[in-house]
């Protein structure tokens, strides 16, 4: 076996390799759920994003990360977070994780 030949082989698994780790992780991006947010979102558009989502009609369950949870009193966006828990929770379940207040 000639250097050439060598040469050849070792860039063409150098290719399948990069090649295969690449689908892996498109794969991979396709399935993976985030656990949690990756970046910073002001509170206005979080509270928005999980009134959408109650407010769907297809939601049977829903769980729900609120780590400053807030009454609903003055606040008529979280008034209509609440009532599409509570139509939720007349078909299905809502879960709500917040954080403790006294800390």
């Amino acid at each position: 076996m000639s250097w050439s030949d060598t040469v050849t082989a070792s860039v063409a698994s150098g290719v399948a390799l990069a090649l295969i780790l690449g689908m892996f992780r498109w794969l991979r991006g396709r399935w993976h759920v985030p656990k949690v947010l990756v970046r910073r979102v002001y509170r206005s558009r979080y509270l928005m994003a999980v009134l959408a989502e109650s407010e769907r009609a297809d939601i049977r369950g829903l769980d729900v990360f609120a780590p400053r949870l807030t009454s609903a009193k003055g606040n008529p966006m979280v008034a209509r977070i609440q009532a599409a828990w509570a139509r939720i929770n007349a078909k299905g379940k809502t879960r709500v994780l917040t954080l403790d207040s006294d800390t």
